[in-house]
């Protein structure tokens, strides 16, 4: 079985069975948009800074997702959770982090992490993750 790790509040690193940064707090959105809040500039700050500090990591994929609460087509979640991920690419490249390290990738509504359909649990899945694709020597 291949060794994989999680990135745990872009802190601490955790042996586990996929690779991903596990982010304490969620990095969401505004129902129907792809602008950064404040909360999520200093979540991207934080891995950006983890990124920078960990160069055995290569590639990462910054993968949005939407909710199916906006009234759009699947096309249009589709296209607006990638520009999520691009939005969240664009800020990790201003604080340093190569473009070259960083894949992106919208998934629109076809992942959710919280099937409900409270305004809480819609709220969840308009967000963005992070997926190491590649480190040194762990490939």
């Amino acid at each position: 079985m291949t060794r994989r790790w999680f990135l745990i509040a872009c802190l601490v690193v955790v042996p586990t069975l996929a690779w991903a940064f596990k982010v304490m707090n969620p990095l969401t959105f505004a129902r129907g948009s792809d602008k950064l809040t404040t909360d999520a500039l200093e979540i991207i700050d934080v891995v950006a800074d983890t990124m920078k500090d960990h160069l055995d990591i290569k590639l990462i994929d910054v993968i949005g997702h939407a909710s199916v609460d906006d009234g759009r087509t699947d096309l249009a979640r589709l296209e607006l959770s990638e520009r999520r991920a691009k939005a969240v690419r664009d800020r990790l490249i201003a604080r340093g982090v190569s473009s070259s390290r960083l894949q992106v990738e919208g998934m629109g509504s076809t992942q959710p992490v919280d099937k409900g359909r409270t305004s809480i649990a819609l709220a969840r899945n308009r967000r963005v993750d992070f997926v190491i694709l590649s480190r040194d020597n762990r490939d």
